[in-house]
């Protein structure tokens, strides 16, 4: 009847965070606000990388890898990969619009393919950082650069399990409410993300609404999930906290027997029978 917890997991933590690391640079109309045609995914912060004017340099080589989950082997397809100079700016703490930036073709970029795999030029030698990053799950490493091909190390293209700024680590800020089924808890865990960076918010039967009844609280976190219970559908003052939370660029996810959490706060565009 539905995807299993670990595939759901997955879809709604690495591949439907947001359009500004993960579009395909020959999309026309891609997901998201302030996604269009695009020579490049995006960076965050709302600033242009690259000052070739789209002119394309000469390539000196090339650097290949594979991008995967936070456990290892996961392939993740579409993560945007680019080298740059300077550090890219950071991902902001709480709830923001993940909107998209162009990387102009002075900016060696790509993407990954369905296996994980990428190949991108280079552009330049020296001392450069290596940024893997698909939604609000984003990895910079330091990387040296000399002519040739080289290859990426495996390290610096894992997506991160934990929140490390300082060290060039982010993770998107995960909450859940307790339901009764799909133990979205442990499908992210299995995806390797450490089980202290996740909130879970516990319930006491059908009182499984305290997440959604403080805005402010709501806000610290980039992903809302309700997990497949039998819970109410909440009161209309959560309902417009919700739709607050998600117009502000929040993600947010419900599994079946929870249908109440998206019919009430988003009538309309779901009808469940």
């Amino acid at each position: 009847m539905r995807l299993t917890a670990l595939s759901s997991a997955l879809l709604a933590a690495l591949a439907l965070l947001a359009c500004s690391a993960g579009n395909d640079p020959n999309a026309t109309g891609a997901g998201g606000s302030g996604a269009g045609t695009s020579n490049g995914g995006a960076a965050q912060g709302g600033n242009t990388f690259g000052t070739g004017g789209g002119v394309n340099p000469q390539a000196i080589g090339t650097l290949s890898g594979r991008v995967v989950a936070p456990e290892g082997t996961i392939p993740i397809s579409g993560a945007l990969v680019y080298l740059t100079s300077s550090l890219p700016p950071a991902i902001p703490d709480g709830v923001y619009c993940d909107a998209c930036v162009e990387l102009d073709e002075s900016i060696a970029h790509g993407f990954s393919n369905a296996d994980g795999t990428f190949e991108i030029p280079t552009y330049n030698d020296g001392d450069q950082y290596l940024v893997v990053q698909k939604g609000q799950f984003r990895r910079v490493r330091p990387i040296t650069i000399a002519s040739g091909a080289l290859q990426a190390d495996p390290t610096a293209t894992r997506m991160p399990s934990r929140m490390d700024k300082a060290n060039g680590d982010d993770i998107p800020k995960m909450v859940i409410q307790e339901g009764a089924y799909d133990d979205i808890l442990t499908s992210l865990v299995e995806l390797g993300i450490d089980q202290d960076q996740i909130t879970l918010v516990a319930c006491a039967g059908f009182s499984c609404d305290s997440v959604f009844d403080d805005p402010a609280m709501l806000s610290q976190y980039h992903i809302a999930f309700v997990p497949c219970s039998s819970c109410d559908g909440g009161t209309s003052q959560q309902a417009d906290n919700i739709r607050d939370f998600v117009a502000a660029g929040g993600k947010y996810y419900v599994t079946d027997w929870s249908y109440q959490w998206m019919q009430s706060p988003f009538p309309g565009y779901v009808d469940f029978y």
